[in-house]
């Protein structure tokens, strides 16, 4: 149980599940929780096979919980005694699963649920999840998304958001030192080297080699957990024959890998990566869908690529050309601007604020059982969901 001495402001349950334990959603929960901290009281509770070490690092006030979608019932009752026991005011889930695992406490306790969709394609969630009053997107795209086919009654925009932070200077001298990148202008790319990336890090790659035939001093630097062995192999294959591609895969060293962007000279960035880059002032590119290479990020199209979260998924008119990439590189960066007018997580505290204060009630639980009911195709799914569905509508 959580100790607390703010027994008038509002108690904010965040749940999330484990699926690698690292990635951009665990710091997106936790940069929202910090900067609401001193005006509602947080609680994260973690669920899933493994604590993520993001989570499980945080100053914030954490729990974890054995989750392995077996066990739904336990979970589900674990939930609610946790919820009743630290006197939560709302639950906000930050992924279809964990909100899933919460959705029977708030209807069952009567106190209002949401979720955060956090950025990737878009998902019917009518489909994957027990219906959703409250929620919160991060892309235009998914608003409009949701606005078309009216699933949900009250839903929000709030685009990711970033707090400004320290660099790492330790851990870029090392880097520097260990990869002999004095005097090198560092393309940087911060992302899980996995077969969901290998588009982003070939255009990397490709815009290196552009910048580097330009300018010898200009190198790529790539720096990620090492999620897929093929695909690592895969891109080691490629770059054998080069001078200008450098891996940075040491745990230690990608852990929180944001402090080290202060030595780039230019980011590939996606989603909150692009952000935290722009609080730096770095020449920005963003991965695009009909390209070889990333898209030179300008005043003239920030907003249209951020309707997509900076992701792939992003078209552009005319196809990006070598020399779009060099012009791009002699401007002056314009994205410490972007930073303070779009990113800034103390931007978006008020709109928080206001939407837990208009939060809905849960009022679905008969349609809740009839999803459940769905649910069930196959003997095999029924023993994962018979201890959840048992749970749900015993009483």
């Amino acid at each position: 149980m959580f100790d607390t001495n703010y027994a008038k402001m509002k108690s904010i349950l965040y749940v999330i599940y484990t699926y690698g334990g690292n990635g951009g959603h665990y710091r997106s929960l936790l940069t929202t929780a910090g900067v609401l901290k001193n005006h509602v009281n947080v609680f994260i509770l973690n669920i899933g096979k493994q604590v993520s070490p993001i989570i499980e690092s945080s100053s914030l006030p954490h729990d974890f919980m054995f989750f392995d979608k077996r066990n739904w019932g336990d979970v589900c009752g674990k939930i609610k005694a946790f919820v009743k026991e630290n006197r939560i005011n709302i639950i906000h889930a930050y992924d279809h699963i964990s909100y899933c695992a919460a959705y029977s406490a708030s209807n069952k306790l009567g106190i209002p649920i949401a979720l955060t969709k956090c950025g990737g394609p878009i998902i019917k969630y009518k489909l994957i999840c027990p219906p959703c009053e409250n929620l919160v997107v991060f892309s235009s795209e998914d608003y409009e998304y949701f606005e078309k086919h009216g699933h949900v009654p009250h839903k929000v925009l709030i685009p990711n958001r970033v707090t400004q932070f320290e660099s790492d200077n330790e851990k870029i001298e090392a880097i520097i030192a260990e990869n002999n990148l004095k005097n090198k202008k560092i393309i940087l790319r911060i992302g899980r080297i996995s077969e969901t990336y290998m588009k982003t890090i070939r255009q990397s790659i490709n815009l290196a080699e552009v910048l580097h035939n330009f300018d010898a001093s200009y190198v790529l630097l790539l720096v990620g957990a090492i999620d897929d062995n093929n695909s690592y192999n895969k891109l080691k294959e490629i770059t054998d024959n080069t001078d200008y591609v450098y891996f940075e895969t040491n745990a230690e060293r990608v852990k929180d890998a944001k402090v080290i962007i202060e030595m780039s000279t230019c980011v590939i960035g996606t989603g909150r990566g692009f952000m935290e880059a722009c609080s730096k002032n770095k020449i920005m590119f963003a991965p695009v869908a009909n390209s070889i290479f990333p898209a030179p990020v300008t005043n003239s199209n920030i907003e249209s690529i951020a309707r997509f979260n900076f992701s792939e998924r992003y078209c552009v008119d005319d196809e990006v050309k070598s020399e779009d990439l060099i012009n791009h590189v002699k401007r002056d960066p314009d994205s410490i601007k972007w930073f303070h007018e779009y990113f800034d997580i103390n931007s978006a505290k008020g709109k928080y604020l206001k939407f837990y204060d208009s939060l809905l009630n849960t009022h679905n639980y008969s349609k809740f059982r009839v999803f459940v009911a769905k649910t069930i195709f196959s003997v095999s799914t029924w023993s994962i969901i018979k201890p959840f569905y048992k749970y749900l509508f015993d009483k």
